[in-house]
């Protein structure tokens, strides 16, 4: 199955086939662009990147002091 023009829009968050093939590239999925220039993903990709734990997008670490750790007694 190939992801469709909404499911790849609601992935990458854009609209322009051009935007979509960088955040793409940007994030390490493979496709393959079609004749008129869309980018055409299939769903094993997608669960692929998601089910990686690689992959998946690190959380970042806040740079805010910890003031629950002066309430220890």
């Amino acid at each position: 199955m190939i992801l469709t023009p909404e499911q790849l829009a609601e992935l990458t968050d854009k609209k322009r086939p051009k935007d979509q093939i960088a955040w793409l590239t940007e994030h390490g999925y493979r496709f393959e662009i079609s004749a008129i220039g869309r980018p055409k993903v299939l769903l094993k990709e997608v669960e692929r990147k998601m089910l990686t734990p690689q992959c998946k997008t690190k959380i970042k670490k806040s740079n805010a002091p910890d003031f629950a750790a002066l309430n220890k007694n």
